[in-house]
């Protein structure tokens, strides 16, 4: 389970690299960059699943609100 959730932060975080230097929306960028950030800090410091499972779904409205 845990390299599902480290293969979707990987994911966001690359998404949000990507939309910056796309010349996308830097706000909906950098909050997916500072959300998948969050969520792997989380990760790696073995927090609360419900921590994780926040960081993902601000992740999900970032990703809706951009589409």
């Amino acid at each position: 389970m845990n390299t599902m959730f480290y293969l979707i932060f990987s994911l966001f975080l690359l998404r949000g690299l990507f939309q910056i230097f796309e010349g996308g929306s830097w706000t909906l960028g950098w909050f997916s960059i500072l959300f998948s950030i969050a969520g792997l800090v989380c990760l790696i410091r073995k927090y609360n699943q419900k921590y994780l499972s926040g960081f993902l779904i601000l992740l999900l409205i970032t990703f809706m609100i951009s589409h």
